[in-house]
């Protein structure tokens, strides 16, 4: 048998090395990967729901006051013709409005 010379010998391509990452610290990484993903796809859901609640709030302060500045003028207007209708309608409705609003939100 003859050992073929050096410029002709095989090399293998499969990118074997010394640095190679074994299957366990790939299994780990993958495993870490995933747990980061998760996480981020949770603070990003906690950041929405976050941001709709406060969404809510502001918008509810906000038509809270134009509504209670309306009704003010409403009823500090000297010439109200007091009905059953307009009472209901233009006082009782806006002041169930307010009584009913947690304290929270005004």
């Amino acid at each position: 048998m003859s050992v073929p010379p050096a410029s002709h010998r095989q090399v293998s391509l499969r990118g074997s090395s010394a640095r190679e990452i074994t299957r366990d610290a790939l299994l780990q990484k993958v495993s870490e990967e995933r747990q980061l993903r998760s996480h981020l796809r949770r603070a990003a859901a906690a950041a929405l729901s976050i941001q709709r609640v406060w969404r809510r709030y502001s918008v509810i302060r906000i038509v809270s006051e134009q509504l209670h500045e309306e009704w003010e003028a409403l009823i500090n207007q000297p010439d109200i013709n007091l009905t059953k209708q307009w009472i209901s309608s233009m006082m009782l409705r806006p002041f169930l409005f307010f009584v009913t609003q947690p304290s929270s939100c005004l």
